[in-house]
């Protein structure tokens, strides 16, 4: 998109610019993704590694990632078990450790203190995986300053807090102690979470409690006990132009009734993935959630994005005006004609379709007596409607209650 910021989609070219800078390597290349199973990206970890460049690798641990699919609906299994393949085939040829608060995504090719070659890097906000051309999502691309600062965070990750490593094939080991703590360069525009740092959480709460005319949130997980959510809910609350964008599922749904409830728009995606601010101007890619396990405690990664530029503002600004779904907190019926995605649903359930208004004849029920016309089955529809029927009340004949045509309204709540 111009001024190092990226989209990801089906034509895959950010993941062609991720393979095409670890193909030019010459003497490292450093990877951390959560999940890693992307074949063509780690098909050139592996040719970078056979002609002599190393290659180091960062992931989840192996129970988190194995818990995935059971804690968030949108983590297949078989994501978990392309990313147990992939370790497989890294497994002697890559030196690969692993935490279970590891989360950050971004590559850096011949950081600045190798000394050797072009020095490239780029966040990612998606997963190394499929998600790389089929999730909406946002990559940036480092100057090569920013780029020593993002490799000092891995060097820190790897010494310091990785757990396992992959020293062979299907077996890891405990990772010891380090021989030294690395000395790691620190750059102002990138920001991190790590066991002992949590200047990527400060970062974003000042750019939320800065924010003075508009607010642009772009994030995934929403915790609506967060401090950062709670943030959000103030500045709508202020009268600040407060938009976030997130993906519609049950885990967002308490933090998307808050915020509506303070006057902020909720609007959704069923693909997003990126997580982005943009207060009055300023903003700022990162690999975190709003929950605690990202900001507070989790390995994460943030880059600032340059004030000068519009490019990042003004994607967001199309997903503003191009997401399909809005959430709405109590609707009146004429708002929630069309399709509907229920709140408490994931997007594996079936949405339902409002129509404005059907008549449908109903046959003839017929009871033991009056007062059993309760206990008659209603129709049942699968779709909600706001529905004008023909339903029974009559006399009794011949010891039957014999029924003839009322009409009746039934409705329905709806939300997002």
């Amino acid at each position: 998109m111009g001024s190092g910021v990226w989209r990801t989609g089906a034509k895959g070219e950010f993941r062609r610019a991720l393979v095409d800078a670890i193909n030019g390597a010459q003497q490292v290349v450093l990877v951390a993704s959560f999940l890693l199973a992307d074949a063509t990206l780690a098909d050139a970890m592996l040719k970078a590694a056979e002609r002599g460049v190393r290659v180091y690798a960062l992931t989840a641990s192996e129970q988190r990632v194995a818990k995935a699919p059971d804690d968030d609906e949108v983590f297949e299994k078989r994501m978990v078990d392309e990313h147990k393949q992939l370790l497989r085939s890294l497994a002697g040829k890559t030196l690969l450790r692993s935490a279970e608060h590891f989360h950050a995504k971004f590559v850096v090719v011949d950081p600045p203190w190798v000394g050797a070659g072009r020095t490239r890097a780029f966040l990612s906000t998606a997963n190394l995986n499929k998600a790389l051309t089929d999730s909406v999502e946002l990559g940036i691309e480092l100057d090569s300053v920013q780029a020593g600062a993002l490799a000092g965070a891995f060097v820190r990750a790897f010494w310091s807090e990785a757990e396992r490593e992959l020293v062979e094939t299907d077996r890891l080991a405990s990772v010891g102690k380090p021989p030294a703590l690395p000395v790691v360069p620190s750059h102002a525009g990138v920001l991190t979470t790590t066991k002992t740092s949590t200047e990527l959480r400060e970062g974003v709460l000042a750019l939320i409690v800065g924010a003075r005319r508009k607010l642009v949130v772009s994030c995934y997980g929403l915790d609506a006990a967060h401090p950062s959510v709670l943030a959000i809910k103030d500045a709508a609350a202020r009268g600040v132009q407060v938009t976030v964008l997130t993906r519609p599922r049950p885990a967002v749904l308490a933090a998307a009734r808050l915020l509506a409830k303070a006057g902020a728009v909720v609007r959704a995606h069923e693909k997003l993935h990126a997580k982005a601010v943009i207060a009055d101007g300023v903003g700022l890619v990162m690999t975190a959630n709003l929950e605690a396990h990202g900001l507070d405690r989790g390995f994460e990664v943030g880059v600032r994005i340059d004030p000068s530029s519009k490019v990042l503002a003004g994607v967001l600004s199309e997903w503003e005006e191009g997401f399909p779904w809005e959430f709405r907190l109590g609707p009146q019926r004429p708002e929630a004609i069309g399709d509907v995605w229920m709140g408490d649903k994931g997007s594996r359930d079936p949405k339902v379709e409002v129509v404005d208004l059907e008549t449908v004849a109903l046959p003839a029920v017929i009871a033991a007596n009056a007062l059993s016309l309760d206990a008659a089955p209603a129709p049942g529809y699968r779709r909600h409607r706001r529905l004008r029927s023909a339903w029974p009340v009559g006399c009794v004949l011949n010891g039957r209650c014999v029924l003839q045509p009322f009409r009746r309204k039934r409705g329905s709540a709806f939300g997002l």
